[in-house]
């Protein structure tokens, strides 16, 4: 069989454009390229690959640009979540050993809020990577993959290995107590057996189910088997700066000092605290972080205009209607009134505030943003006191995905010797702590993880 090159359009940041070459490659298994004298990451199965869970959601949903998951109706995603959170994902991390575990928690990607389960122990993602590895993720830094070069282990963080379309791996297996709720989800009869429904042909076969359909997800019992070659460390290019890593591949950033590439600019917007009755957040501590937002979004070359001055916000501007800060209770009538009002005052955006256990209302939001055509954005609770108290650099984040998605872009990546055949697969930033005299040296840094490799076919 004769297998057609796709072509693959590079945008303005180096990089393919996801969105152009999603759908081109279904059923086709990549034969990689590997440069001899470059060291190879070698990936035996697909077992040797971590990911944040999130990206497990968004490769079901979005990657390969069947459906997003804000397409879904609620009750849909839910279902979903819960469907993922039964998986049981094999750790290898050594020659005959395997550590198995069931996440849950995939409708979120930090390390302290995803749970792992083994042997009837329950420990965070962090704790786990700790043990296990001796390696601390921290917030967001994630090994996406492990391997030995030279003697000494190396990590990967990065953010999905496996949005190349078409290769095939056996993602998991699942839990026996979670059979039925498998069945259910496929629609399955009784006198299916799993491994009929592991032996499916390719990852994402479409399924009879109707969601599966639109999600198309199946299993495959073949590993994975992939050398990537990697590419020298790139350089961060920003509007005013470019910044090259050190000898341990460490970028040092003054994280005011940088402008964006291009910086969104939002007029009309609101942020909406949603007030739950299991972790409650005073106005006041959100109106400081909505302060800490816009200065931060400003000195990056955002424009994220407020009808209140900034050097007005030294009082609570709760009784002022024009201030876009706004706390209701987290119930679907409230957040329904929210945006009949934000349809009619034409907003683009909406930044919610939230509690991790209101994931379902979330899901809902995205559903009426999708449906009103505003933008949205959800901020956890604790991560809103940790950038109001400093403690993380997670307002970075915050402020990156807002531009993000308000059309605006943040740097370059500069790679000497990228290959424009070559497909891109990850990377990851992490903004640096504000709080330079931290005794912690890892704070003052922001690390970049990255594999690109070339690919042929026969």
């Amino acid at each position: 069989m004769i297998m057609i090159k796709p072509k693959i359009i590079i945008n303005k940041t180096g990089f393919p454009i996801f969105a152009k070459f999603q759908k081109l490659q279904i059923g086709v298994v990549p034969n990689i390229v590997c440069i001899e004298d470059s060291p190879a990451l070698v990936l035996d199965t697909i077992h040797d690959i971590f990911y944040p869970p999130i990206n497990l959601h968004k490769l079901c949903c979005y990657y390969f640009g069947i459906r997003k998951n804000d397409d879904l109706y609620p009750d849909e995603n839910y279902q979903l979540n819960s469907f993922l959170n039964g998986l049981i994902c094999f750790s290898k991390f050594g020659e005959n050993f395997n550590f198995p575990c069931i996440l849950n928690g995939h409708e979120h990607s930090h390390a302290d809020t995803v749970r792992i389960e083994h042997n009837n122990v329950e420990m965070s993602l962090k704790k786990f990577y700790r043990t296990v590895y001796n390696y601390d993720i921290k917030r967001l830094y994630w090994p996406l993959a492990v391997t030995n070069f030279n003697g000494k282990k190396h990590y990967y963080p990065l953010e999905c290995l496996t949005v190349a379309p078409g290769q095939k791996g056996k993602l998991s297996n699942i839990d026996p107590l979670k059979i039925p709720l498998l069945h259910q989800f496929l629609k399955a009869s009784n006198d299916t057996k799993l491994e009929e429904i592991e032996s499916a042909p390719a990852i994402f076969q479409t399924s009879k189910n109707e969601i599966c359909k639109r999600l198309q997800i199946s299993f495959e019992n073949s590993p994975l088997s992939v050398k990537a070659k990697l590419f020298s460390p790139p350089e961060i290019v920003y509007e005013n700066a470019s910044i090259t890593p050190n000898s341990n591949g460490q970028w040092k950033i003054q994280t005011y000092d940088l402008k964006y590439i291009d910086g969104c600019t939002c007029e009309n917007w609101r942020a909406v605290l949603l007030q739950s009755t299991n972790y409650s957040l005073t106005s006041i501590n959100f109106e400081k972080f909505i302060l800490c937002y816009c200065i931060y979004a400003n000195c990056h070359g955002l424009m994220m205009k407020m009808e209140v001055p900034i050097g007005r916000f030294y009082k609570r501007r709760s009784d002022n209607p024009k201030f876009p800060v706004i706390s209701i209770e987290a119930t679907k009538e409230q957040i329904d009134k929210i945006f009949e009002e934000a349809n009619q005052q034409f907003r683009k955006f909406l930044l919610f505030g939230y509690d991790a256990t209101e994931v379902k209302l979330c899901s809902y939001i995205k559903w009426l943003g999708k449906k009103f055509n505003i933008i949205t954005q959800f901020i956890l609770i604790p991560h809103i006191l940790e950038a109001i108290y400093n403690e993380t650099p997670i307002i970075g984040e915050i402020i990156a995905k807002t531009n993000i998605k308000l059309g605006g872009l943040n740097y370059n990546i500069e790679i000497p010797n990228y290959d424009k055949n070559a497909l891109f697969i990850g990377i990851h930033v992490e903004m640096p702590s504000d709080n330079l005299s931290s005794d912690n040296e890892i704070s003052k840094f922001a690390t970049i993880g990255f594999v690109l490799f070339s690919y042929g076919y026969h």
